[in-house]
């Protein structure tokens, strides 16, 4: 086969830019990853590339389970103004360390060193140590090359127990035998089971036999793993802001010849830019109180609910460890530092001694939620039932929920034992924020800002805000669907929500059940407003990547209207549709400390809509949290339709309004509370999934073949369309 590189086309980087400029054009993706490929060729030598990621295995930190966290970085080009920035930010990632898959079983069963490892793996750990190994890839040395492999299955049977027929001696041996006969090799571990490394076909090699290379997980963290991670990635803003220097320096892109040879010229040093920070709203409480939120938060010591939820007679407490955990007394205390601080916050709690019952050892929370359910249903309707968990065990907290959302219609509340047993009275007042937020209540309301400019008028007649979210399979699930997930608020201070889910093909960014979603959440509101309907509607738009929102745009937008026609074909409210991105790579950090927050933080309520932004594209960043550790990241927001005429301060205000009103919390949120709402959702919704390959854990957008599936409603009670059950 003869190959021939030939020139196609020829475009000075400077026409590029101006054409950006004054055109308002996008550059085409081809060239932006050619010149991308320019800036990060002398990166190459050293680093593991990983999309627009470089990493080094020479600064590294154990991980455990097998694992180490490897520090690197993100680059990418980006068009913007009347020039290109190099955008830059520290990137932490978990690797496999290079190890046999005894050693790695080791890490993952936390077998000390010391001790020597089990002869024969127990059942329960060898489908522990299965779940970590499926799919990854493995190689053997003992044939004298490498060979590569993929782990399938472990074997039920020791290397010692599995038989089969020499095809070229016609001898019937097992596993041990015939290593030691045909490469001489004696197993440590003969009565270990082995690694199935064919899909089709019976093949199996020992686990001492099979090596692990580095290179990067891309199945999902333990929970471990998780905390660990996200403690060394919570660097400080000035630390991070060093960090970045030092990648830019050491990056040498400024004296690149080849980058020079391109006509670009690097700048090394951050860009500084102008931006402003907003004034928060006041949060209105029961009796008409205010308080005003200071660096993103607000305190409601002597402050109570706007509004109680239902009057508190029949609720449960299910106990999910043993005494030696978590005994009675402590579950007593708890309950009644819990009961003070809901009637403390407001809640009209009359039965302040719920009914408590601990779990058999052996019990499934199916059996204990359901008789729980029955028994308070003879003294009144089940309200809440609270469950205690010994720990972050996923797959109790999927059964808790899938019996409480799903078959009982009754909302549930977990705890974790530990923080029972401080009963910590912070804690206790937190949880309440939820059990009344589930109860029906209203906890606050951020009210509009008093300023005429800032304020939209649609506010003045009925209107909707919605929030929608599409969460997919995680790394390594290729058979599961995708959740898309949306809620609309049914009143005007933004409190009550509808909510609407659906399953649909894997990896498919698009709400494709649209118009039959949007309409559920229009008849919700008609019912919640005498049959009126929203005048006016807002749509904050998450998990959609950036390639895509031409397309999300096209087709979701029609299907609201679609669905606004059904109901009558006179009825077309102005939409306004708004994006929101929190996967960005963009970091700011305050040029002067007197600017930012005391975390050392951009002050919560800071916009940058100039500089960086699109020069033709009505779109900002907005830093509407206070820091809590680590550098606060920006929501993204891109208004990619108007028909409602909102001036950038209109929308700016009323989106940093709506970070106020996340029920769960007195903090503002780091998105739009309706997006972040429509995430809750839509990952209460994986719960309700069998479970699908490998791991249950579900990211925010992904790669892979999706698997056709026509869109379909998840079951939950119909109790649960217009509650917030899934806070």
């Amino acid at each position: 086969m003869t190959l021939i590189i030939q020139i196609v086309a020829q475009k000075l980087v400077n026409d590029l830019i101006q054409s950006t400029h004054t055109q308002g054009e996008d550059i085409a993706s081809d060239v932006l990853q050619a010149l991308d490929v320019i800036l990060r060729e002398n990166l190459l030598s050293g680093h593991v590339v990983a999309g627009k990621c470089l990493f080094s295995s020479s600064e590294s930190s154990p991980l455990g389970e097998g694992c180490s966290v490897w520090r690197g970085f993100y680059q990418s080009l980006r068009p913007s103004g009347t020039k290109f920035t190099l955008n830059v930010d520290l990137k932490f990632s978990a690797f496999y360390d290079e190890q046999n898959l005894v050693q790695f079983s080791r890490s993952v069963m936390r077998f000390p060193e010391n001790k020597p490892f089990p002869k024969k793996l127990q059942d329960r750990d060898r489908r522990t140590i299965l779940k970590e190994l499926k799919g990854v890839p493995t190689n053997t040395f003992h044939t004298g090359k490498r060979m590569k492999h993929t782990v399938h299955d472990i074997s039920m049977m020791g290397a010692n127990e599995i038989f089969f027929e020499n095809t070229k001696t016609g001898k019937n041996m097992n596993v041990v035998e015939y290593l030691q006969e045909t490469y001489d090799i004696k197993l440590d571990y003969p009565k270990l089971q082995c690694a199935k490394v064919n899909k089709r076909r019976d093949v199996f090699v020992p686990l001492e036999l099979l090596f692990i290379p580095s290179h990067r997980k891309r199945k999902p963290l333990t929970p471990h793993q998780t905390q660990s991670i996200v403690r060394l990635a919570a660097v400080k803003p000035q630390n991070r802001l060093k960090s970045i220097h030092d990648i830019m320096r050491r990056s040498g892109l400024s004296r690149d010849p080849l980058v020079k040879e391109f006509g670009l010229r690097v700048n090394a040093e951050p860009m500084e830019i102008k931006a402003r920070v907003l004034d928060p709203p006041s949060v209105l409480f029961g009796g008409n109180s205010r308080v005003n939120p200071r660096d993103g938060s607000w305190n409601m010591q002597r402050e109570r609910f706007m509004q109680s939820g239902a009057t508190l007679t029949s609720w449960g407490v299910i106990i999910f460890c043993d005494q030696r955990m978590l005994n009675d007394s402590a579950v007593d205390g708890f309950i009644k530092k819990l009961v003070h601080a809901g009637r403390d916050n407001g809640m009209n709690i009359q039965n302040e001694r719920p009914l408590k019952t601990r779990a058999k050892r052996d019990a499934s929370a199916r059996s204990e939620m359901t008789k729980m359910f029955r028994t308070l249903n003879e003294h009144g309707k089940a309200q809440i039932i609270l469950c205690i968990k010994p720990n972050q065990d996923s797959g109790l907290y999927r059964e808790i929920k899938q019996m409480s959302d799903c078959e009982l219609g009754v909302p549930s509340q977990c705890l974790l034992a530990n923080n029972v047993n401080k009963g910590n009275i912070q804690y206790c007042s937190n949880v309440t924020l939820k059990m009344n937020a589930k109860l029906g209540g209203q906890n606050f309301f951020p009210e509009p800002l008093r300023d005429r400019e800032l304020n939209h008028p649609f506010e003045s007649q009925p209107f909707m805000l919605v929030g929608a979210d599409v969460t997919h399979p995680g790394p390594g699930v290729e058979l599961a669907p995708s959740i898309a997930a949306m809620v609309g608020s049914l009143d005007r201070r933004v409190t009550k929500f509808g909510n609407t889910m659906r399953c649909q093909g894997g990896r498919k960014e698009i709400i494709e059940d649209m118009q039959a979603m949007f309409l559920e959440l229009l008849e919700e509101f008609r019912k919640a407003n005498k049959g009126a309907v929203p005048k006016r509607i807002i749509m904050y738009r998450d998990g959609v990547s950036e390639g895509q929102f031409q397309q999300v745009l096209d087709y979701e937008l029609w299907e609201m209207r679609r669905a606004c026609m059904s109901i009558s074909q006179n009825y077309r409210p102005p939409m306004t549709f708004v994006t929101v991105q929190k996967r960005h790579n963009t970091r700011f950090f305050p040029v002067n400390s007197k600017d930012g927050d005391r975390s050392g933080n951009c002050s919560a309520g800071t916009v940058v809509d100039t500089d960086i932004v699109h020069p033709k594209h009505f779109d900002f960043f907005l830093n509407s949290h206070g820091g809590l550790q680590g550098t606060s990241k920006s929501g993204f927001y891109k208004v990619l339709h108007d028909e409602n005429a909102f001036t950038a301060d209109q929308i700016q205000s009323l989106t940093y309004r709506m970070c106020h009103s996340y029920a769960r919390c007195c903090k503002a949120v780091g998105v739009v509370s309706q997006a972040y709402y429509a995430h809750l959702l839509a990952f209460r919704g994986r719960c309700f999934q069998k479970e699908f390959g490998s791991d249950t854990a579900s990211e925010g957008s992904g790669r892979g073949a999706p698997v056709l599936l026509k869109p379909e409603p998840v079951g939950i009670h119909s109790a649960m369309s217009s509650t917030l059950y899934y806070l």
